[in-house]
């Protein structure tokens, strides 16, 4: 089996074309699995393939939280790569055969340094996490479902959204959306502090569980 987790992972550390790079490194890397008979291989996807982190454009967001119906509004290269990526992971799929899971990693963070950093930030202004709607996964929690996603033979291939179960910061979903989401509403029901990023197809599919949250409060 085949994990693929590199690439630049940010466009501001390289021009559009540097970052563009990364959509032959994954054809590369899958090709040549493929070509070698693995049947299984999982792919780091971004939440930044919906568009939202990077855009060069104004986004609009009608409902909250997002799932993998939310129609991608791409306008950096960053985002038209993830999007390339995942067509890719559906091509060997279908094409192969080789069973390609692509996860939608949101911001990725350990308890012990980056969380609390990027707390503490969010605290002091929300507007900082606006554009990943708030979402974090912690390290433990990424790792886990990279190999879940090769080593259980039942998973089903497609992208998939993943998230903690919360949103990161002392703010409730609902204080973010009416202050910061213009023009967006919350789901009816939605928890006080639920991730603004529905991971369902996620539960279901893979049977992830996110089991590391860092705590509101």
């Amino acid at each position: 089996a085949v994990i693929h987790l590199a690439a630049i992972r940010n466009p501001n550390y390289g021009s559009s074309i540097e970052v563009f790079n990364n959509v032959l490194a994954t054809f590369t890397v899958l090709d040549a699995a493929a070509s070698n008979g693995i049947n299984r291989a999982m792919i780091a996807s971004s939440f930044s393939a919906t568009g939202l982190p990077f855009a060069n454009v104004k986004i609009q967001l009608a409902e909250l939280p997002i799932d993998e119906s939310f129609e991608n509004q791409i306008s950096d290269t960053y985002a038209l790569s993830k999007n390339i990526d995942e067509l890719t992971a559906k091509y060997m799929n279908t094409r192969f055969g080789m069973r390609t899971i692509a996860i939608r990693y949101p911001y990725i963070g350990d308890h012990l340094e980056l969380l609390p950093a990027r707390f503490a930030q969010i605290k002091q202004d929300p507007k900082v996490g606006c554009k990943e709607l708030w979402t974090y996964i912690d390290t433990r929690d990424a790792a886990q479902i990279a190999l879940a996603a090769i080593l259980d033979e039942e998973l089903l291939a497609g992208s998939y959204f993943v998230s903690a179960a919360n949103v990161l910061g002392p703010f409730t979903a609902a204080e973010l959306v009416e202050q910061h989401c213009a023009g967006a509403t919350l789901k009816t029901g939605h928890g006080k502090f639920d991730s603004l990023v529905n991971y369902s197809h996620a539960k279901a599919g893979l049977n992830f569980i996110p089991r590391y949250n860092y705590p509101n409060e």
